[in-house]
């Protein structure tokens, strides 16, 4: 259930770090992310050093999953298993005197909110209903959630007017992630050209440079002039 936190709710300092829930250990265990060379490398928080992000000391406690919210924040998915190990791997005399079913009418979701003054939880997003320039303006929002939603829908949609909005958003965005999702949706629609990919590839930001060579490759390949 490893989950990079994309959202927006609790500062710079939590955002594109990873949760893993210990469904055996009942805790969940939080990494910051940093470059390593050409790769990454994860470790505990200065504050988390000799203790976990969560824990709990009830037994039954099964973290298995999390989701990025709309409303910034993560929410944690608890199993809540008495037994989680397979039947198999349980001697038969401790099997005996187990419920091995137990919980299985349980379960619950924690919102994990933060306890710093200022805090509101977003008012309900309706992504469904937006229009299609709104959708491509919320490719630079700063939730995460919001930006794959919104990638989602215009795709879903295929409406090729989009289309001049997302190669302007390229164009102007000061958004690497926005103009990053914007690539991915045009070439969705099908209408991915070659001037959005010469500029992405000219982009002062790495990763979003990376990301252009690999639709430059695209294009290349759909060329009539490729071999």
């Amino acid at each position: 259930g490893t989950t990079v936190f994309r959202g927006d709710a609790y500062g710079e300092d939590f955002v594109n770090n990873t949760f893993t829930g210990d469904a055996g250990g009942q805790l969940i265990h939080r990494k910051k992310i940093y470059p390593d060379g050409v790769s990454l490398i994860g470790r505990r928080p200065a504050d988390e050093q000799n203790l976990e992000f969560a824990a709990s000391t009830d037994t039954w406690v099964r973290v298995v999953n999390f989701a990025n919210a709309p409303d910034g924040t993560l929410h944690v998915c608890d199993m809540y298993r008495e037994v989680i190990e397979h039947p198999w791997s349980i001697p038969e005399e401790i099997k005996q005197h187990l419920d091995l079913n137990n919980g299985n009418d349980r379960g619950r979701i924690y919102r994990v909110v933060p306890t710093t003054t200022g805090w509101h939880r977003r008012a309900r997003v309706a992504l469904g209903s937006a229009t299609t320039a709104e959708l491509v303006a919320t490719l630079a929002h700063p939730n995460g959630w919001h930006r794959d939603t919104a990638a989602r829908l215009l795709h879903e949609r295929q409406d090729k007017s989009a289309a001049p909005l997302l190669a302007t958003l390229i164009r102007e965005s000061k958004s690497p992630l926005a103009k990053h999702h914007a690539l991915g949706v045009l070439d969705g629609l099908g209408a991915l050209a070659e001037a959005s990919v010469l500029t992405t590839l000219a982009d002062p930001d790495a990763r979003l440079r990376e990301h252009a060579i690999v639709y430059a490759e695209k294009l290349i390949a759909r060329s009539p002039l490729s071999p």
